[in-house]
């Protein structure tokens, strides 16, 4: 059975391997542009172990704002009556209609246009 000492103990051994092979990582990509960058190997070491320690954190926060801006979009959700929503669809369908026969007018007005001028 574990005891709270070794679930603890497997949980930091799981970290600092975890920690190691980001640095590690870190380390291989960050090499050919520590000296241009005027950074030393120590601060890049340095740097990362910070980042590791907060990324946890950082995640999190993040998961955090996107689930209250979703809360806030939910709770604020209103749906327009069934009787507004038939109007809107009647007043479209009455527009369309108009357009397609102010489109059959321009289509008559050309045609006559066309043969009166010939």
């Amino acid at each position: 059975m574990f005891t709270s000492g070794s679930i603890a103990q497997n949980h930091k051994t799981d970290l600092s391997t975890q920690t190691s092979q980001t640095t590690s990582t870190h380390k291989t990509f960050f090499a050919p542009l520590a000296p241009t960058l005027g950074y030393g190997t120590g601060t890049v070491v340095k740097h990362t172990g910070k980042l590791n320690l907060l990324a946890p954190f950082q995640e999190r926060r993040v998961a955090e704002r996107i689930n209250r801006h979703l809360k806030q979009q939910l709770a604020n959700y209103k749906v327009p009556d069934v009787m507004e929503y038939v109007e809107e669809k009647a007043t479209l369908y009455e527009l369309q209609k108009k357009v397609k026969c102010w489109e059959r007018k321009v289509d008559i007005a050309s045609v006559s246009c066309c043969i009166y001028y010939y």
